[in-house]
């Protein structure tokens, strides 16, 4: 976890910290049991495991507890997605975040949500070894500004960013040059503007490809690969 992202968190911890422990919360008796009640207040809220607290996040506001409630464990939640701490896909408790009208709740919480999916995103894309285009997406409906985006990505030829990059093109180029599939949901001028860094980022690959030609011939051939689909558009 980055410098950022721990300090990001943990504003997350002291911001939403007026909210507290629910005693009892409402949940549909068909979708939640005691037992699950039990465990969600077996602990205190930092020392809730991905275990403990990833039924919750399946049903919350939605069958079990209100939005406060969910401003309480949401410090936890959001931890919890941003290091793997659970097995859930993170677009869950990011479609929560959108459930529950983040975006109307006081401009301090809306401030510190924000810098903390900023902050997720940017050590995701340049310290996780892979891309991940759904995350992106998740993410993205929340930032709201794929420049912001594409600037924090790092494409250093020695760093896991520039291995995210080449992931990027080799996997995805056909369907954000071709608006299909996983990309739809982005606006033409979103499209566009995808398109433009990755062509503008080319001359990075080409000065990679010699860098790597002789000592790691497997990347130089994926490189290769992706200067052939940017040059062709394909």
């Amino acid at each position: 976890m980055t410098d950022a992202l721990k300090i990001a968190t943990e504003d997350l911890y002291q911001t939403f910290s007026k909210y507290h422990l629910p005693s009892s919360m409402s949940g549909c008796p068909c979708c939640v049991s005691e037992t699950d009640v039990s465990t969600l207040h077996s602990k205190p809220l930092r020392l809730l495991s991905g275990e403990d607290i990833s039924r919750y996040a399946w049903k919350a506001m939605t069958t079990w507890g209100s939005v406060d409630d969910f401003r309480y464990y949401l410090p936890r939640l959001l931890k919890l997605a941003s290091t793997g701490g659970w097995d859930i896909d993170n677009s869950v408790i990011l479609g929560k975040l959108s459930y529950g009208n983040w975006k109307s709740w006081a401009i301090s919480e809306q401030e510190n949500i924000s810098n903390f999916l900023k902050s997720w995103w940017e050590y995701e894309i340049i310290f996780i070894p892979y891309f991940n285009p759904d995350l992106l997406l998740d993410l993205l409906v929340h930032i709201n500004d794929l420049e912001l985006m594409l600037g924090c990505w790092k494409l250093e030829s020695d760093s896991l960013g520039f291995r995210n990059f080449i992931d990027l093109v080799e996997d995805n180029y056909w369907d954000i040059n071709q608006e299909n599939r996983k990309f739809k949901i982005l606006t033409r001028p979103q499209l566009n503007l995808f398109l433009e860094w990755i062509n503008s980022n080319s001359t990075l690959l080409e000065k990679a490809f010699f860098e790597f030609e002789k000592t790691n011939v497997a990347l130089s051939t994926r490189i290769s690969n992706c200067l052939d689909m940017i040059d062709s558009k394909i």
